[in-house]
């Protein structure tokens, strides 16, 4: 999946804890570190906006009007349960500002119906947030799209919802291939007519992506070495950690690694 590409790429070592049979693993994109909390205000944020967006898709492609208010609802509704739970807290222990948490959840949600969805809306719906795989060389790879949709053009879309600026353990260039991949495995054997988006909820910004025949053979090339050195190597010498600052304190596997902790202590 991408997801192991993600963490192998950011820092080996991080991969191999979340490899580990031992070790709880990560929800792809959950933004909850393996004991159960999320990893930040803003991954907690993130997630409730993209489950917000994703039950108005759902209302979409059942031929319904969607509503930006029942999003801002719902986004309220689920604040309100996380933080009533105890197993779902902040990891880093970041004060918790419900108000100010909600007021921005909400600015996400804003600029999604006001900015971005105006250019998605006359597309056609195909899916979204669904788990599905396809194979590659032998490899069989998971993918979980945000949406897919063709335009009025006829070419073959897949967006991803970016809630945040930045994330440490991200490859943007890496999951938007896989991406483009699927799209040409699944729906479009024509490279010219796939297009991968970003659609970042931060500034309403849609960015586009081509996938042509050269980023078809480079992402090729990255599963068949990565896949192949994953099915190879299972100690942990094989896979060295990458220490830096922000991307230590934001990992889940923090407290299992001492390269980690002692970059931090510094």
């Amino acid at each position: 999946s991408y997801s192991n590409s993600r963490y192998y790429q950011a820092c080996p070592r991080a991969f191999y804890y979340r490899q580990d049979a031992r070790s709880e693993l990560v929800t792809a994109g959950s933004g909850r570190s393996h004991s159960g909390s999320f990893v930040s205000t803003g991954a907690l944020i993130g997630a409730i906006v993209h489950q917000c967006i994703s039950a108005q898709l759902e209302t979409w492609r059942d031929g319904n009007p969607t509503s930006m208010q029942e999003a801002e609802s719902m986004a309220a509704e689920l604040l309100e349960e996380i933080l009533a739970s105890d197993s779902q807290t902040i990891a880093t222990g970041q004060p918790i500002d419900r108000e100010s948490m909600l007021g921005t959840a909400r600015k996400h949600l804003r600029r999604v119906f006001r900015v971005i969805w105006p250019q998605i809306r006359g597309h056609q719906y195909i899916m979204h947030e669904e788990t599905v795989s396809f194979e590659v060389d032998g490899h069989t790879i998971w993918v979980r799209p945000d949406l897919c949709t063709r335009d009025p053009d006829g070419n073959l879309t897949v967006i991803d919802w970016k809630t945040t600026s930045s994330d440490p353990f991200d490859r943007e260039s890496i999951q938007l291939l896989v991406y483009g991949l699927w799209a040409y495995h699944a729906y479009e054997p024509d490279l010219s007519r796939i297009e991968v988006q970003l659609a970042h909820t931060a500034d309403g910004n849609l960015e586009s992506f081509p996938f042509g025949e050269c980023e078809y053979q480079k992402i090729r090339e990255v599963i068949d070495q990565e896949t192949t050195y994953w099915a190879t190597h299972d100690a942990p010498a094989d896979y060295p950690p990458k220490p830096e600052g922000a991307m230590c304190e934001a990992c889940s596997y923090l407290d299992e690694c001492e390269a980690g902790q002692e970059i931090l202590s510094e």
